[in-house]
């Protein structure tokens, strides 16, 4: 009888430990895994939203507030991009095994992030389009990389 009730406690006991890690495994690294890949979709969007705009941005062509604005929104992508990437525990491990894009790679696309909210972008550009074009071109190669996304009318012409 006494070895029936250790075996039961033990199985309890075992499950609960069990339950705890799985949640914490889902609340710490997969959730947060998968809200970043979510947002690499948003800035994707974003890029293909505000395409004609990054590609005119030195050209004068849309207003002082609406150039203030999209800055803006390009600063906000960038910090929360990192952000989220951050908040997930043991980053460097899970991106190994490839649930997260490696960090190197977060950070480019934000840098890229904050050129594209300053004008400039990470190629020291000149006012030329199709510079501009080449540029936005590898910074959607980079978000497709490493959202493990595939679509060529997202990288073709602009």
């Amino acid at each position: 009888m006494e070895s029936i009730i250790l075996t039961s406690a033990f199985t309890i006991i075992g499950a609960i430990i069990i339950f705890l890690i799985s949640e914490y495994i889902r609340g710490y690294i997969i959730m947060p895994s998968i809200e970043l890949r979510k947002y690499i979709g948003v800035i994707i969007a974003k890029i293909i939203y505000e395409d004609q705009y990054l590609l005119n941005i030195n050209a004068g062509l849309t207003s002082v507030s609406r150039n203030h604005e999209i800055s803006e929104e390009f600063k906000i992508l960038s910090s929360k991009l990192k952000a989220l990437a951050h908040a997930i525990i043991g980053y460097d491990f899970i991106s190994k095994i490839k649930l997260v894009p490696p960090k190197i790679d977060i950070d480019k696309v934000s840098k890229d992030l904050i050129g594209i909210s300053h004008g400039i972008l990470s190629y020291n550009l000149s006012d030329s389009t199709e510079n501009q074009t080449i540029a936005i071109n590898d910074i959607k190669i980079r978000l497709v990389e490493i959202g493990g996304i595939v679509s060529h009318d997202f990288i073709g012409n602009n």
